[in-house]
Order: structure tokens, then sequence, then C-alpha cells
């Protein structure tokens, strides 16, 4: 009788650790199936990411060139130099400022320049940020 117990026991034990190991696999086989998905769903946003990137850099040198050639194009005012003003240069021309006057206003002319550079690029970093806010 007692052997009976003991076997009757000892079965339901084996049916429960079947039960649990069952489980415990059913349980691993769910969890690697989300890890997978999330894998691919970060996967397909790194890469989404890296594309956006790309075409940054891209629009990016474009937006450069635009800036170049625009800088290229800016009106630029040269005087002619002599030392006295009234009298004569080199070439027969009368010069109208000093040669200090004259280096004043060349850097003068640079700092615009270069502050309209700064302007262009801030203006389109703000069209880039905008359309970044769009989406």
């Amino acid at each position: 009788m007692f052997a009976s117990i003991w076997i009757k026991l000892a079965g339901v034990a084996v049916v429960l650790a079947a039960l649990w190991f069952g489980y415990e696999h059913i349980k691993q086989i769910g969890y690697d199936q989300a890890k997978a998905e999330m894998q691919a769903e970060n996967l397909k946003l790194a890469l989404a990411y890296a594309d956006r990137i790309v075409k940054a850099e891209g629009e990016r040198d474009a937006n450069q060139t635009i800036i170049d050639r625009l800088a290229s194009q800016r009106v630029q005012v040269h005087f002619p130099v002599c030392t006295t003003p009234g009298t004569p240069n080199q070439d027969g021309t009368a010069g109208i400022l000093s040669d200090r006057m004259e280096q004043s206003f060349v850097t003068f002319q640079n700092r615009v320049g270069e502050l309209l550079k700064r302007c262009d690029e801030l203006n389109l970093d703000a069209i880039r940020v905008n359309a970044v806010v769009k989406q």
C-alpha cells in the first residue's frame, strides 16, 4: 500500500516536472520571438536613421555649395589706393582713400561677408530643423 502511494506520488511529480519544463520551454520561445521582433524593429529604425543622416549630409553639402556660390557673387567695392587723396596712382588714376582707410574698408567687407555667410548657414539650419519638426 505504501509502495502504491509512493509510485503515485512519483508519477504526479514526473507529470508536474514535465508540465513545468514544458511551461518554461514555451515561455522561452515567446521571449525569443519577442526579442527577435525587437531586434528587427531596432535594426529597421537604425537603418532609417542612418539613411536620414546620409540624406542630411547630402543636403548639407548642397546647401554649402549654394552658400559658397552666393558668397562668391556678393558685390565687392574696390577703391583705388593712394597715400594722399587727390594724387595720381601708378596707373594714372587719382586715389580716393588712403591706405589705412582702404585696409579698414577691406576688413569691414570681409567681416560683413563672414556675417552674411553665417546668416545663410543659420537660415539653412532653421529650414532643416523646421522640416524635421513637421515630420
